[in-house]
This record gives structure tokens, C-alpha cells and sequence, in this order.
């Protein structure tokens, strides 16, 4: 594993108009020139690595081939596929598998403001339910070797290499049994309504500069070399980003509280809620309660929550 790097936690806050600043981005209409409007470590919390992925996922093939368009263009493209986003809230349609690299560098130019809101979400709701499928499909080899071990079943040495290696990528000592509880709190899916309302809110619905040129969607920082200074987290791919803000919920201690509460919710037979679990999130930003108003607003906005029960087609 790359040699971890501390990051000091800090928040760059937009104080000037701020209330018109979250009408702009309710409806779509903001421009964010920077990241970390809303920065995504907790300011004086846990400090983090840089280098915090033991390492990257595969990224999958768009399939059918997603082509290098432009937003306007891709936008009729996702709609001659059959991908709408009515249809996937009416639980009528599955989502496509296709897979954005990045997302169109004209998007802001866009002439309607829905139809750039509508790639935006139709490029990374995709994303986000591939890595929840990942991470779901660890959680249940991990709840599979959990009532091994509580039956008394002998672990194959694959099995424990896996639990090492699972343990490692979330932050957990792999002592087991001790470790299992702890494990399937943290291996588990992030809801796509938070996911898409926070990245829309951190990066202005995909226009800021380093949502184009860095896919940076979430406002991860890091620390430059051995310095204080801190800068975006740059990414070489939107999956990747998707990855490394779900290995941030899923494992940073000022989300304990978020863990918690999706296990209250599994433990209920309910799917996480993206809507109820947004309130557990005043560690994320500097402004705490008010930046969970901000992300529930454009959740009910723009009707994010039944996303949450999207599927990606088989």
C-alpha cells in the first residue's frame, strides 16, 4: 500500500450570499469556480491519508460504447437508449451500464438548465450503483464467512486472505471474530440521492473547473507533499471519485453516526435511505446543519430520493 500521507482536515467556506448561493445551486443555475465550496473532510477532525485505497477499482466498459459527445447531443443519445430518469424513479426501466469517463465540457453552455441537471444525474447515478453492486458483493461474502465463523465452520486460507486484505481497505483491525460486527457496519452501499445531491452541490451540477479537469465531485482534499497546503483530490476517472467518497463514508471516523444509522435502517429490512441518512452528515462540511438543508433541498428539488431503490440492468 502506498505509504499513507497525513491530511489536515479544513473546510473553505463561501460566506458571501449564501442563501443565494444554495438557490442557484437548488435549480441548477450556479457555476462553482472552485472546489471545496463545501469542502468535503470535517474541519479539526480525523487526520486523513492520502493515498487511502489499497488500490483502485477496474473500470468497467461501457456497454453498449458510451460515445464522446457533447451534452446536448448525449443528452438525445441516453434518451434514444431508453435511459430517462422518470422511468427509473417509476421503477419502470433498470439503469444502463454505461460508464462516463468524465463528464461533457460543455455542460454548463447548456441552453436549459433540467437538461444539464439530467445528464449530470444519468452520468453518475451508473457510477454510483456499479460501486454499490462492487461493495455489495463484498458484503455478502463477508456476512457468508461471519455465520461461518459463528457456526463453528472451518475458514479457507482464501477466505482469510480476503478478510485481511477487506479489513485493510476499511480501516478495520482483522481480528476476527471480534471484527465482524464493525466490518458489515462499514461494507455496505452509499445511497445514490446523497451521493448525486452532495456532488451537485460541491461542484455546481458538474460545471466547476475541477469537476472537469480533475473529476473531483465530492471536495476530497489532500496535502501536497510534506507541506500544509492543501489541494483538491484529483482523479483520473469519475469512477474513481465515486470510489473514494464511498471509502470515505464508509470508514472516516466523523461518519460514525452515518454507519450507524444505514445499519439501524438494514436492521429494520429497509433500504438506506438517502433522505433520513443526510442527517447524520453535519461532520461533512464546516457549516453543519445547514449544509444538511442544503443537500435534503436538492434532494426534494429534484426528486432524487427514489433513486435510491434504482437497479443497474442485468
Amino acid at each position: 500500500m502506498t505509504p499513507a500521507v497525513l491530511q489536515k482536515s479544513r473546510i473553505v467556506v463561501v460566506r458571501v450570499a449564501a442563501g443565494l448561493a444554495l438557490v442557484l445551486v437548488l435549480f441548477g443555475i450556479v457555476v462553482v469556480g472552485r472546489a471545496g465550496l463545501f469542502a468535503a473532510d470535517p474541519a479539526g477532525l480525523l487526520a486523513r491519508r492520502e493515498a487511502f485505497l489499497p488500490a483502485m477499482i477496474a473500470i468497467p466498459t461501457p456497454v453498449p460504447p458510451l460515445p464522446d459527445l457533447g451534452a446536448e447531443a448525449l443528452h438525445g443519445e441516453l434518451a434514444s437508449r431508453g435511459y430517462t430518469l422518470e422511468g427509473v424513479r417509476m421503477a419502470e426501466i433498470d439503469v444502463p451500464r454505461l460508464y462516463a469517463a468524465r463528464l461533457p465540457t460543455d455542460l454548463s453552455e447548456l441552453d436549459s438548465i433540467d437538461i444539464r441537471k439530467q445528464v449530470f444525474v444519468k452520468l453518475l447515478l451508473p457510477l454510483i450503483l456499479a460501486e454499490n453492486e462492487r461493495i455489495l458483493a463484498d458484503r455478502e461474502r463477508l456476512l457468508r464467512l461471519r455465520d461461518q465463523a459463528q457456526t463453528g465452520e472451518k475458514i479457507e486460507p482464501a477466505d482469510t486472505a480476503w478478510l485481511e486484505a477487506i479489513s485493510d481497505r476499511y480501516s478495520v483491525k482483522p481480528r476476527f471474530p471480534e471484527a465482524f460486527p464493525e466490518l458489515v457496519r462499514r461494507v455496505d452501499a452509499v445511497p445514490p440521492s446523497l451521493a448525486i445531491a452532495q456532488a451537485a452541490l460541491e461542484t455546481g451540477w458538474g460545471t466547476s473547473a475541477v469537476a472537469q479537469r480533475s473529476h473531483a465531485m465530492f471536495g476530497q482534499m489532500v496535502v501536497i507533499s510534506d507541506s500544509d497546503r492543501l489541494a483538491v483530490r484529483r482523479f483520473g476517472h469519475l469512477a474513481h471519485a465515486v470510489e473514494a467518497y464511498a471509502i470515505n463514508l464508509n470508514t472516516h471516523k466523523a461518519y460514525g453516526r452515518f454507519r450507524a444509522k444505514r445499519a439501524d435502517q438494514r436492521a429494520k429490512g429497509q433500504v438506506p435511505d438517502g433522505y433520513e441518512l443526510a442527517q447524520t452528515l453535519s461532520s461533512y462540511s464546516e457549516r453543519k446543519t445547514d449544509y444538511i438543508r442544503d443537500v435534503r433541498g436538492i434532494m426534494r428539488a429534484n426528486r432524487l430520493r427514489p433513486l435510491d431503490a434504482a437497479r443497474l440492468r442485468d
